[in-house]
C-alpha cells in the first residue's frame, strides 16, 4: 500500500499516513458511513412510511372527499334531474298554456275575422241589394211610366170603342124592351145629358100611365157597386118608380138577377123577363091604386108586400122558370118530347106562382081585386 499524503488545513504541511491507520480510518469511515446509511435508510424508511401513511391518509381523505363529492354530485344530479323534470313539467305547462292561449287567440282572431267577413259580406250584400233595388226601382218607375203611357194610349184608343160598346148594349136593350113591351114608351137619354140610359114609361093597352122604370145598360167586364147610387140619383131626378141595371158583369153572388139595395140587377138575357114581370106588376098596382083611392091602409100593405122577400122570391122563381123555359125552347130540336113535358111543368109552375101572387093580393084587397082571366079557380086546368 502506498503512503497517502495528508495536507494540514491550517499550515498546509503535507505528511504521509500509514496503511494501518488508513485501513482503520477506512474501517471507521465505512462503519460511520454504514451507520449513516443505516440511519439515513431508517430515516428514509420512516419518512417513506410517514409519507406513505400521509399518502394513504391523504388518499383516504381524497377518497372520502371524492365519495362526498360523488354523493354531492349525485345529490346535485338528482336535484338537477328533479329540477329538470319540474322545469320540463313547468315548461310543458307553460308551453301548453301558451299554445292554448295562442290557439284561443287564433280562434278569437278567426271568429273576429269570420264576424268581420260576415259583416263585410252583409254590407256588400246590402250594398248590392240596395244597388239592385235602386236599379229595379228605376226600372219599375220606368216601366210604370211606360205602362201609364201605354194605358193612357190604350184608354184614349179604346175610349171610343168602350163608348160604342155601351151604346150598342143600350141600343140592344132598347130594342128588347120595345119588343117585350110594345104598348110602352121607351125613351133614350141623349148622350151628354145626366141621367140613366133609358126611361121606360109603362102604359096600359088603353094608354093609361102606370109609372116609369129607369134602365141602365153596362157593358163592362167588372161589376162596379157605385152604379147603385148613381141609378138611384138618376131615378130620383126622373121621378121613376123602379130602377134596373142590366149588366154583362154581375156581382159575385148573383147568377141571373136579384134585388140589390132597392135596385134590380139582372143579366142581359134576363132583361125581357124582368121587364115583363115588372110591367105587369106596375099595371096591377096602378089599377089597385085607382080602385082603392082613399084606402091608405091596404096600399101600405101592398107596398110592404112588393118590397118583401116573398115577392122577390116569387119574382125570382118566375124569372128562373122563364129562363129555364127559354133554354128548353132553344134546345127543343135535341129532345122535343122531353122538352114539351118539361115546358108544361115549368108553365104549370109559372101559373102556380102567379096564382099565389094573385091570391095574396086578393086576400089583402078582397072583392075589389080585379079578376084576371085565367087565374080564377074555375079557369085553372084540372091536372098538371
Amino acid at each position: 500500500m502506498s503512503d497517502s499524503l495528508v495536507k494540514c488545513p491550517k499550515c498546509g504541511h503535507s505528511f504521509a499516513l500509514s496503511d494501518a491507520f488508513l485501513e482503520q480510518f477506512e474501517e471507521e469511515k465505512r462503519a460511520a458511513v454504514a451507520v449513516a446509511l443505516k440511519e439515513a435508510q431508517e430515516k428514509a424508511d420512516a419518512e417513506v412510511a410517514l409519507q406513505r401513511k400521509e399518502l394513504e391518509d391523504a388518499k383516504a381523505r381524497f377518497d372520502a372527499e371524492v365519495a362526498l363529492q360523488r354523493k354531492e354530485l349525485e345529490d346535485t344530479k338528482a336535484r338537477f334531474d328533479d329540477e329538470k323534470a319540474h322545469l320540463r313539467e313547468e315548461t310543458k305547462k307553460e308551453v301548453e298554456a301558451e299554445v292554448a292561449l295562442q290557439r284561443k287567440e287564433l280562434e278569437d282572431a278567426k271568429a273576429r275575422f269570420d264576424d268581420e267577413k260576415a259583416h263585410l259580406r252583409e254590407e256588400i250584400k246590402k250594398e248590392v241589394e240596395a244597388e239592385v233595388a235602386l236599379r229595379l226601382r228605376e226600372k219599375d218607375e220606368e216601366l210604370d211610366r211606360i205602362g201609364k203611357q201605354l194605358k193612357d194610349l190604350e184608354r184614349r184608343t179604346q175610349q171610343g170603342s168602350i163608348e160604342l160598346q155601351g151604346e150598342a148594349l143600350e141600343s140592344h136593350l132598347k130594342q128588347l124592351l120595345e119588343q117585350t113591351c110594345p104598348f110602352d114608351t121607351i125613351t133614350e137619354v141623349k148622350k151628354g145629358q145626366s141621367g140613366a140610359d133609358l126611361l121606360h114609361e109603362v102604359l096600359t093597352p088603353q094608354g093609361l100611365r102606370c109609372g116609369t122604370i129607369t134602365w141602365e145598360a153596362k157593358n163592362t167586364k167588372v161589376w162596379n157597386a157605385d152604379w147603385i147610387d148613381k141609378i138611384k140619383d138618376d131615378a130620383a131626378r126622373a121621378n121613376a118608380h123602379i130602377k134596373v141595371i142590366v149588366s154583362v158583369a154581375l156581382p159575385p153572388d148573383i147568377r141571373t138577377f136579384d134585388l140589390v139595395d132597392g135596385v134590380w140587377v139582372c143579366s142581359v138575357e134576363s132583361a125581357p123577363a124582368i121587364a115583363r114581370i115588372l110591367r105587369e106588376n106596375m099595371i096591377q098596382i096602378a089599377n089597385l091604386q085607382r080602385a082603392m083611392q082613399g084606402k091608405d091602409g091596404k096600399m101600405e100593405q101592398i107596398y110592404h108586400y112588393l118590397i118583401s122577400t116573398t115577392f122577390r122570391d116569387r119574382v125570382q122563381r118566375i124569372v128562373e122558370t122563364w129562363r129555364s123555359l127559354k133554354e128548353q125552347v132553344d134546345a127543343e130540336e135535341r129532345a122535343l118530347q122531353k122538352q114539351w113535358k118539361e115546358r108544361r111543368k115549368q108553365l104549370d109552375i109559372m101559373i102556380d106562382v102567379t096564382t099565389e101572387m094573385y091570391t095574396d093580393l086578393s086576400a089583402i084587397i078582397g072583392r075589389e081585386m080585379p079578376e084576371i082571366e085565367g087565374l080564377s079557380l074555375n079557369a085553372l086546368p084540372s091536372g098538371k
